[in-house]
């Protein structure tokens, strides 16, 4: 077993940010209009009601990080709950449905473009986390998050020269929006698994930016399908499995209702379930389009599909209503795969899917192989913590991380908690440590899944806990606690001095005050103590002494570590005892130390 942690230094990424303030009464498609122009759908005139321009430096392709504030009509920037409403198509700026009250943005050139299609906010699409507008296309930001607390990032689209933002409000509203606008790098979309939106659609798969389904009124990007990251063989079989639900559906769709995709841009029609999952595979060129399949009869139980491309097929869940696992074969000529839900532009919620294919060399995990990284225990992992992750075919080589922050990629493996990448330590082909994504605080479960060279471990649904308290192992039964007079390990042979204080490296103690951020060091500067009480416990010469606990909290200069320092009494008996650590009602594992 290996255990590494790194205590580097972290360097900060420098960002351009502008503030500027949101008048409710501003109308989105005003943006660039001159003075006196007057808005015959959105009510309100140039300037009085133009949107604020923000003006920061940006490039085509670079991410915008927007963060607002403040509330209009008592609403706050996601706009008002189970209301909705729109800025008519004016000016070249197509229309926007979105909650009322609600924060939007628009990006403009230097020339009047064609007017781009229009776009609905309703449903999952204001839940995305990177956006990719078209130019004039507005785009809903919000509070900048989404209802998980993670931030969204916009991505500046080619030729755009201006950024406005405006309140989705009428002429006689009050009240404004406070808006912080950053730039920020765009984050990496996990490749596989991948996150299915409710409200995409399965014919724009491969379709170009700002493409139309004229059949379900959608466009591309914003309802484009997920496509997975995945060398596709053909003839290979696929494990294709899904959780979540859309419209309070889970992946194998609503039960008694049947809808379908028509066929549109070569690719053929599907019948299934409402809301449920499916999938495409498409080749770089485009074929005649092939047969359509129907799904809502015995067929969505089939348990081996052997799809044409461009002929849709129904996943659901991955598994047949008898428990059986599906297999799906890739087909002669295919080189990429996508998913969508059956659903409509407003739906909301999202599947994960995630791809595993049938061979040799997929990674492979099982529940007991996922333990705690300090102590090995398989109880509940806790966000911040260091995990163990045991298996076979983890990764091509043992590699270690050597800079900061820990890197979500090493070599060709990365570990993933439901979409979350987790920040490595260390590879090998039969364990992987990592960091648990702080992000997962407010989780009590997440679906761990390993993937190397895009091919994806079956999921493994694991429980989360605030706290799950262990103390790092250098033996079978020697724990990382070293002597704070003499800096020597302590153990059964070397003995801590009665009245000396211990340092305990430990992980799991939970969540501590200041900021953290996953898979970067604790400040070397300001002490970081846990937010719940931490105990240790010395079982020595038939007596339980509890130890004086001077600190518990993030070890200074670490990644997933704590360190508690606790003072041993001077009335200790002496002898060999077994030291532990409490918190949350949590007890770590027990490590041997002798004292003198």
């Amino acid at each position: 077993m290996k255990l590494f942690f790194l205590a580097l230094s972290l360097s900060a990424m420098m960002v351009a940010q502008v503030t500027v303030t949101v008048p409710a009464t501003t109308v989105i498609t005003l943006a660039g209009q001159p003075a006196g122009t007057q808005s015959t759908k959105n009510q309100g005139s140039a300037p009085l009601n133009s949107p604020v321009q923000v003006n920061i430096p940006f490039v085509a392709g670079q991410a915008l990080r927007i963060t607002a504030t403040g509330s209009v009509d008592a609403a706050g920037p996601d706009g008002s709950a189970n209301c909705t409403d729109f800025f008519r198509a004016e000016f070249s700026i197509p229309e926007i449905d979105s909650p009322c009250r609600t924060l939007v943005g628009v990006f403009l050139g230097d020339s009047t473009r064609p007017q781009p299609p229009a776009v609905d906010f309703r449903g999952d699409s204001n839940q995305a986390l990177i956006v990719r507008p078209l130019i004039q296309q507005p785009f809903m930001i919000g509070s900048g998050l989404n209802a998980a607390g993670d931030p969204k990032v916009f991505v500046v689209p080619t030729g755009a020269t201006r950024l406005f933002l405006s309140a989705v409000a009428n002429a006689n509203s009050t009240g404004s929006f406070g808006a912080t606008v950053s730039t920020a790098l765009v984050p990496d979309e996990p490749g596989n698994p991948v996150r299915v939106s409710g409200a995409s659609v399965i014919t724009l798969a491969n379709q170009a930016a700002g493409t139309i389904s004229n059949n379900t009124i959608r466009s591309a990007p914003l309802n484009a399908p997920a496509q997975v990251n995945l060398p596709l063989i053909a003839g290979q079989v696929l494990r294709i499995v899904a959780s979540g639900s859309v419209d309070g559906a889970g992946p194998d769709g609503q039960p008694n209702c049947n809808d379908f995709f028509r066929s549109e841009f070569s690719v053929a029609e599907i019948d299934a379930h409402c809301r449920a999952l499916v999938g495409v595979f498409l080749g770089d060129t485009v074929r005649a389009q092939p047969p359509k399949l129907d799904f809502t009869g015995g067929a969505r139980n089939n348990q081996r599909l052997e799809p044409l491309i461009q002929q849709p097929f129904l996943i659901g869940s991955g598994y047949t209503d008898a428990g059986d696992l599906k297999q799906f074969v890739i087909p002669p000529g295919a080189t990429h795969l996508a998913f969508s839900a059956v659903g409509n532009s407003n739906s909301k919620g999202f599947f994960i899917v995630t791809v595993s294919p049938d061979s040799p060399t997929t990674p492979v995990v099982t529940a007991s192989g996922i333990t705690a990284g300090a102590g090995f225990g398989r109880s509940p992992l806790a966000p911040g913590a260091i995990a163990a992750i045991f298996g076979s075919n983890l990764a091509v080589n043992s590699v270690p991380a050597t800079s900061v922050p820990l890197p979500t990629l090493l070599d060709q493996t990365r570990v993933y908690f439901n979409l979350r990448p987790a920040p490595l330590y260390f590879t090998s082909a039969g364990q992987v440590n990592v960091q648990v994504p702080w992000e997962l605080s407010s989780e009590t479960s997440a679906q761990l899944v390993v993937t190397r060279n895009g091919a994806a471990s079956m999921p493994i649904a694991i429980p989360l806990a605030a706290v799950d308290p262990g103390i790092f192992l250098v033996g079978e039964n020697t724990g990382a606690v070293v002597s704070n007079s003499t800096g020597q390990l302590v153990d059964q042979q070397t003995p801590v001095q009665k009245g000396d204080a211990l340092i305990i490296y430990a992980s799991g103690l939970g969540l501590v005050t200041g900021t953290v951020t996953t898979g970067a060091p604790a400040s070397a500067t300001t002490l970081e103590p846990t937010k719940l009480p931490v105990e240790a416990i010395l079982t020595i010469g038939g007596q339980s002494v509890p130890l004086q606990v001077l600190f518990a909290g993030s070890a200074p200069t670490f990644i997933g570590v704590n360190q508690v320092n606790a003072l041993i009494p001077s009335n200790t008996p002496s002898g060999v005892g077994r030291l532990k650590l409490r918190t949350g009602g949590a007890e770590s594992n027990e490590v041997v130390i002798a004292v003198q």
